[in-house]
């Protein structure tokens, strides 16, 4: 008669099988959560570094209306044109052709205030960028760098 060779699994073997192979994917997700995190982080970081160099520009913009118009009435003047200004500017870029350079004039009505805008209206990753590229209050550069 022929022996039957047959191997036997015992069950803790099928068990420290199944626990490497859980260790393993486990592994795998956790690293690429890893580095989903650490891409938004950076995605954070260079939108805070946005958000910075907008709110120096702003507070440029508000120093040049406290200085034509007085401290007061230049932080009431402030709060509605700045946001006017650079609310109309992002409308002249919504318009623009992607990648061509738009310069934008504006001045108040007493003519107090003459302000450039230039920046282009960019293709990012999730959809547009706008950039603005040079910020020019009575002839006062106000960004050095585009935001």
């Amino acid at each position: 008669m022929e022996e039957k060779k047959t191997s036997k699994i015992s069950l803790s073997t099928v068990f420290l099988i199944l626990a490497v192979i859980v260790i393993a994917v486990m592994g795998v997700f956790i690293f690429k959560l890893n580095s989903d995190k650490n891409a938004e982080s950076q995605k954070a970081a260079a939108l805070q570094s946005q958000l910075d160099g907008l709110n120096g520009t702003v507070s440029s913009l508000q120093e040049q209306i406290d200085k034509i118009y007085g401290f007061q009435v230049g932080k009431t003047s402030g709060s509605v044109l700045i946001p006017a200004f650079l609310g109309d500017f992002r409308n002249v870029l919504d318009k623009s052709d992607l990648g061509a350079v738009v310069t934008e004039e504006y001045m108040t009505e007493d003519k107090k205030m003459h302000l450039v805008f230039s920046g282009q209206r960019r293709m990012g990753a999730k959809g547009y960028d706008y950039v603005v590229q040079s910020c020019t209050c009575n002839g006062e550069e106000l960004i050095m760098e585009e935001i």
